[in-house]
């Protein structure tokens, strides 16, 4: 039984039909949120007029309340757009807010200066700035609640997206496993015949039949580290026979990263690295070859490290198109999966270096499960 101040889980799958209603009618505020602002602050003013009404309450005009709800909308606004959202998304959080702080400011002296004119009685300047402050702190603490409302609500419709998204990608996945699991069974028989006549042969043909099917592989399974270095080693096999003596290549890669099989890796991380030195790099210069080095320092210890580099030159023809799966890609699903890890990368007009560091110590609760 769970502890009753464990708050609930929040469900966001598409599946829950009270969670798809609620997301199917924020589409138009999400769309807009000014209209959630304008919403609350209506609400607000309706409430707050029908509570001074039937309570009594003395009150000092119709104009005062429509000051005080307008400059409140505003300083609300800026708020929910400027100020909360820097504290989250923005390189300049402390340059945004002082610039909130300073128009909320200059909106107050102008307030004060609308009830002068309009003789709505107020204390001192000192007086009513004191008590805006305590207006606006309660403002805020509106407004905050009015924004994560509308962050959790677009959570909901973008989880909503990507489920779909992922769905697809599975279906699309089982479609396309259906024609390599045919190339894969074929190579699987030509390197067979080829064993007795051609060993070599039979190798390079299964080096390029683990390097398919790695490649299938679902990527939401638990992926080990293991399949990844034997996947990067037939990866860079094939890479030999296609390139034969034109190939200069320094591969340090340990054995024993092998056997690990209980370590989790996303899968294609390494291999992509790999990849993009035969895409980018200069790794037919017998001068200045090309270095991959991984190893694991301190296996079955608490100080367990995984050490991943490389260097080459880089070649001086046009670059190739991005492929969309670049260091930014990589470096989201290694702070996902790895908090601790380390990726220093160095380049100039000649040279690319890449060292990767992935604390192993203690399995993180974002791996998948086996």
């Amino acid at each position: 039984m769970k502890n009753i101040f464990t708050p609930p889980e929040i469900q966001f799958s598409g599946v829950n039909r009270r969670v798809k209603w609620f997301r199917d009618k924020m589409k138009p505020f999400l769309v807009h949120p000014i209209k959630i602002l304008v919403v609350v602050w209506v609400g607000y003013g309706t409430l707050d007029g029908i509570l001074t009404f039937f309570s009594s309450v003395p009150s000092r005009g119709l104009v005062f309340a429509l000051i005080t709800a307008v400059f409140g909308f505003i300083s609300s606004a800026i708020y929910f757009f400027w100020m909360i959202p820097s504290v989250f998304y923005s390189s300049r959080t402390r340059l945004i807010i002082g610039v909130s702080i300073g128009a909320v400011f200059l909106i107050s002296l102008l307030k004060f200066f609308l009830f002068s004119i309009f003789r709505i009685e107020i204390s001192s300047l000192g007086e009513f700035l004191l008590y805006e402050l305590e207006r606006q702190i309660a403002f805020l603490v509106l407004t905050l609640g009015m924004w994560g409302f509308y962050a959790l609500s677009k959570a909901l419709l973008e989880k909503g997206k990507t489920e779909i998204d992922l769905d697809r990608l599975h279906i699309e996945h089982k479609i396309v496993q259906l024609s390599p699991h045919f190339t894969l069974n074929l190579i699987g028989g030509l390197a067979t015949k080829a064993q007795k006549s051609s060993p070599g042969i039979a190798q390079d043909l299964e080096n390029l039949a683990d390097v398919l099917g790695y490649a299938y592989v679902d990527p939401t399974k638990f992926n080990p580290l293991s399949d990844e270095i034997k996947a990067i080693r037939s990866y860079l096999s094939g890479q030999k026979v296609r390139f034969v003596d034109q190939l200069f290549l320094n591969e340090q890669i340990s054995m024993d990263l092998q056997e690990m099989n209980q370590l989790y890796m996303p899968k294609m991380i390494l291999l992509s690295l790999v990849d993009n030195i035969f895409k980018h790099g200069d790794y037919k210069n017998p001068h200045h070859p090309v270095s991959i080095e991984a190893k694991m320092v301190g296996s079955n210890t608490p100080d367990a490290c995984f050490y991943f580099n490389t260097k080459n030159r880089i070649q001086t023809k046009l670059p190739l198109k991005p492929s969309g799966f670049g260091i930014p890609t990589i470096t989201n699903l290694l702070e996902f999966y790895f908090p601790g890890f380390s990726l220093k990368i160095e380049k100039d007009s000649l040279w690319f270096s890449l060292n990767l560091m992935i604390p192993y110590g203690e399995k993180n609760t974002n791996w998948p499960d086996r």
